[in-house]
């Protein structure tokens, strides 16, 4: 009888060009999390320093398409945006952002299918310039790990929720009511 996996919560590994990749397991598809990536008004909601998205292209995530965005909090929030370089639905997202005068990153996002037990999420980011550039690389990439863990952490949120609303209303469309929430305890 398979057992299931022990859960990832982050990893972090160096790759051979010095960029930092952080990897988390969420209990969603690679569809469901292409959904949330997919939907650029949801960006703020697991984008860490982002505080409101202004402006989203219909075409978003199509390549070349953008979306604008506030960063940081007040009185230093700083106005952005972000423009899809490369994409492959359910697959991957590279993300070029500009948040002047902190400088320009680019951020790739991949996603795997992790058997039954829903996706692994990749991402590294590299500064592609600006001031951002300047910062030493062990002093950048502490900062980066501790951003892409919290990004995971919220875009892993946002897909697993809409996988449990999808599973409730599948149950419901096949006429049966949802069973309750049962919490483990000790």
């Amino acid at each position: 009888m398979p057992t299931a996996l022990p859960d990832l919560h982050t990893s972090t590994a160096t790759l051979a060009d010095g960029r930092v990749m952080v990897t988390r397991r969420v209990h969603a598809s690679p569809g469901q999390v292409w959904a949330v990536l997919a939907d650029g008004w949801r960006y703020a909601t697991w984008a860490v320093g982002t505080t409101r998205v202004g402006e989203v292209d219909r075409a978003w995530p199509a390549v070349g398409s953008r979306l604008r965005h506030r960063a940081g909090a007040w009185p230093i929030a700083v106005d952005g945006h972000v423009e899809v370089l490369a994409g492959q639905p359910g697959r991957l997202l590279v993300l070029g952002t500009r948040a002047w005068p902190v400088g320009t990153t680019r951020l790739r996002i991949m996603l795997s299918a992790n058997d039954s037990h829903g996706s692994i999420v990749r991402i590294a980011e590299d500064a592609a310039g600006g001031p951002v550039g300047l910062v030493p690389g062990r002093i950048r990439d502490r900062f980066l790990i501790s951003r892409h863990q919290e990004t995971l952490r919220r875009l892993a949120m946002v897909a697993e929720g809409q996988h449990v609303l999808e599973h409730r209303r599948s149950i419901q469309d096949a006429g049966r009511a949802p069973e309750p929430a049962r919490r483990r305890i000790g």
